[in-house]
């Protein structure tokens, strides 16, 4: 624990900026050989029956990116390596897709499709992306996108659901608890202090 906060003193005197983890390395390098492409996109359309109240939708969204530092992750390049570092927190205004007048789902699977395949800016940009959908007044929801630098299958998933459980707190008027989500830069300094352990000596070695 006392290498722990020394670790964090030494990154937050030198700089703002935290390496990558070896499983986001892996990821950068791939997004290195196919550049431009959207291979390391991660997205799905979540939609809700019923009336939707999309301002009431928007905030909740916003509640799950504020909450969860590891979604607002940035990444830039200093001498050709990559660095990562937690932008700050501000509301964000979603696209928003209205469908209404279309005859079917054909229109929203083409925009669906075409939306996933667009790469994302990689380098100082927000690695995730969100719009709002109306079907029809009994059919909605949201589409997200992220880049597997920051997120996965299992993370899309708790995302999701914390963005449902926000938004059936705000329509039922209840309280959201205050407390933020563990941090993503708890994960890098571990994988920090475990580089530098005896135990990783040894791993090594074996």
């Amino acid at each position: 624990a006392e290498y722990h906060r020394l670790l964090l003193m030494d990154f937050e005197y030198y700089s703002k900026y935290f390496p990558l983890t070896y499983p986001q390395k892996g990821i950068w390098y791939l997004e290195k050989m196919y550049p431009g492409t959207s291979i390391g996109n991660i997205a799905g359309t979540v939609r809700f029956k019923g009336e939707i109240d999309y301002q009431l939708l928007e905030k909740a969204i916003n509640i799950v990116i504020e909450k969860n530092d590891g979604l607002r992750l940035r990444i830039i390049e200093e001498d050709g390596e990559p660095k990562q570092y937690i932008s700050e927190y501000n509301y964000q205004k979603f696209d928003f897709l209205d469908l209404s007048g279309s005859k079917d789902l054909t229109e929203l699977y083409q925009w669906d499709q075409a939306q996933t395949q667009k790469p994302f800016k990689l380098i100082d940009s927000n690695l995730y992306y969100f719009t709002l959908l109306k079907i029809n007044d009994q059919d909605g929801g949201f589409y997200i996108k992220t880049h597997h630098l920051i997120s996965d299958a299992w993370t899309m998933s708790l995302i999701v659901n914390q963005i449902n459980e926000y938004y059936s707190k705000l329509i039922n008027q209840d309280l959201i608890p205050n407390e933020k989500k563990p941090s993503y830069i708890d994960f890098v300094l571990n994988e920090e202090e475990y580089y530098y352990s005896e135990q990783f000596k040894k791993n090594h070695k074996f």
